[in-house]
């Protein structure tokens, strides 16, 4: 909570959120973490309680019981109608001596499937960090969509006032003021539809990460990508197939399953355990002289007996429970081994994917970059021309929604070039959450 606080404290104060931050404060808050992190607690009881399958177990009863009628007195060995008070008390333990390694098996399974609880922590993380990454992009490049149509906007009524102007001194015509009005009202239309996507992207940033309303959410635009050499899909798999936490989680869950059908292997075989124990107990006759009883204590004392003993137990049939068993966990382990494979090739295929769209972005970016220039060079012209009279409404029209139409290209690019190059990092191990 303190962290959390703090994260929380510190974008407020800054004013704007970092898609770490973001992340961050996503992952402290999410539902799906908490219950994998409780699904984790639960796997570390597991292991608990097969550690302490290896210990002793230890007992303690005792037992009270009123009998009336016919039965023999032991003072004097003789049969007649009696009132008895029993009173007996017992202490046993017992110990698995062997079991087939069946013990040991189910605490190696226990093992991994905490080991698997605990990567599934770290997925979880990872995948709510992801689903951050994309909707913070998403809300980025909408936000800039605003900014490139308000700009757009203000040269266009920049470019209608001074029409107007010049229609006044009669330099330009009603319908070149006619042409421009329509302009403005276009990128004025233009930027309240992006304004209104805008606002639905933060708004689903919010949801995702679990921020209440009361909390400002500003955005900083994430730092420009410099030019990197791409690694090969090859050395993305291999780095992948190490440290992505589905493969880890998968693996764990397959060696959880080969451990679980061992341990069935063993409940078929015969087990030894050891077992020892102490009694004694207090028996009185009501009907008797309570001066010729013996007491509590010299009874206890006089009563007491102990006893150690070894158990063989061969299984020969129990309705085929065991062999049913054996049966499903050696199912579960095939099941686990085919996941795990199919776990594997599905990274394989992302470790391809990522490789071909982080360079596909490069180049979209270097090619939308050189465009926005050229379109720039050409609508400076234009709108020159325009002023100078050289040019018609029309031609600078098409010459600044070419260039907002690359500015926006240029976005597009710049924000899918982030999110590749950051799943691809998170793919060769690098954290998705920065420090």
């Amino acid at each position: 909570m303190a962290l959390l606080l703090m994260t929380t404290s510190i974008a407020s104060a800054q004013g704007v959120w970092t898609v770490d931050d973001c992340m961050r404060f996503a992952v402290d808050n999410s539902h799906t973490v908490r219950q994998s992190q409780f699904a984790a607690d639960s796997y570390r009881a597991s292991r608990t309680a097969a550690i302490g399958a290896f210990l002793p177990s230890v007992s303690a009863s005792t037992n009270a019981q009123f009998n009336s009628g016919k039965t023999i007195d032991n003072a004097t060995n003789t049969y007649g109608d009696y009132s008895q008070f029993y009173n007996g008390y017992n202490l046993w333990a017992s110990m698995q001596l062997f079991d087939g390694l069946a013990m040991v098996n189910r605490l190696r399974q226990a093992n991994s499937e905490l080991r698997m609880g605990q990567t599934a922590v770290t997925g979880a993380q990872d995948e709510v960090a992801i689903d951050v990454l994309q909707a913070y992009a998403d809300a980025v490049y909408y936000a800039g969509l605003v900014r490139v149509s308000r700009e757009k906007l203000d040269a266009s009524d920049s470019t209608h006032l001074q029409t107007l102007r010049h229609v006044q001194l009669g330099l330009k015509s009603e319908a070149d003021a006619a042409q421009t009005a329509q302009q403005v009202a276009a990128d004025r239309y233009d930027l309240v539809n992006y304004q209104g996507l805008a606002e639905k992207a933060l708004l689903s940033l919010r949801m995702v990460m679990n921020l209440p309303d009361t909390v400002a959410l500003a955005l900083a635009e994430p730092a420009g990508q410099t030019a990197v050499q791409i690694p090969d899909a090859a050395e993305v798999y291999e780095a992948a197939r190490t440290f992505n936490p589905s493969v880890v989680e998968s693996r764990h869950a397959h060696d959880a399953a080969r451990y679980a059908r061992k341990a069935a292997v063993g409940d078929m075989m015969p087990s030894i355990s050891l077992q020892a124990g102490i009694g004694s107990y207090y028996n009185k006759y009501l009907d008797t002289d309570a001066a010729d009883a013996i007491s509590f204590s010299q009874q206890l004392k006089g009563n007491r007996s102990q006893y150690v003993q070894a158990q063989l137990t061969i299984p020969i049939f129990d309705g085929l429970n065991k062999s049913s068993a054996f049966k499903r966990a050696k199912n579960d382990e095939r099941t686990a081994r085919d996941k795990y494979l199919q776990t594997v090739d599905k990274i394989r295929e992302e470790a391809l994917l990522a490789t071909t769209d982080c360079r596909l972005a490069q180049a979209n970016e270097d090619q939308a970059a050189a465009k926005v220039e050229a379109d720039s060079i050409a609508f400076s012209v234009s709108r020159r021309q325009y002023e100078e009279g050289l040019a018609d409404p029309i031609e600078m029209k098409t010459a600044a929604n070419s260039l907002a139409l690359s500015r926006q290209q240029l976005l597009q690019c710049r924000m899918t070039l982030f999110l590749k190059m950051r799943y691809l990092a998170y793919l060769m191990g690098d954290p998705i959450i920065k420090d």
